[in-house]
């Protein structure tokens, strides 16, 4: 996989997020402003865009996270997410993290806890889906 970074959401990353987050799970409130100011990262397998996710600094929070986090139904169990997610937490390093956070969809926390980050606090609601707030040192 080939995996490329650009600087605000990008129509490749848009895509994905479309087909996993609102057509696959039913989301209604996927797109927001961070998508203007984060980092996205798309990974590709023979030119089509495959997996994303997006890396940004909350002001508010003075947290480095992750988010949107999707693979499309194809090629999930690939080992192309563990990848992407390595990927996305080296561009948080670079622009200075020291940690990681990230909103877990619940089902996923498993996969999160395989890639080192614990569980914090209580499990909140994001729409009508169970999320966890999960955290790595990098």
């Amino acid at each position: 996989m080939v995996i490329k970074e650009f600087h605000n959401l990008c129509d490749d990353a848009m895509k994905i997020r479309q087909k996993v987050f609102v057509e696959e799970q039913k989301f209604q409130d996927e797109f927001d402003e961070i998508d203007q100011r984060c980092i996205t990262l798309v990974g590709y397998i023979d030119d089509q865009p495959v997996a994303c996710s997006r890396a940004f600094f909350d002001e508010e929070e003075k947290k480095y996270k992750v988010g949107r986090f999707a693979v499309l139904k194809d090629y999930r169990k690939k080992g192309l997410g563990l990848e992407m997610l390595k990927a996305t937490c080296q561009v948080i390093k670079k622009i200075g993290g020291k940690e990681v956070w990230l909103h877990s969809q619940l089902q996923a926390e498993g996969f999160y806890k395989k890639a080192g980050f614990s569980s914090v606090g209580e499990i909140g609601y994001e729409e009508y889906c169970p999320h966890i707030w999960m955290v790595k040192k990098i």
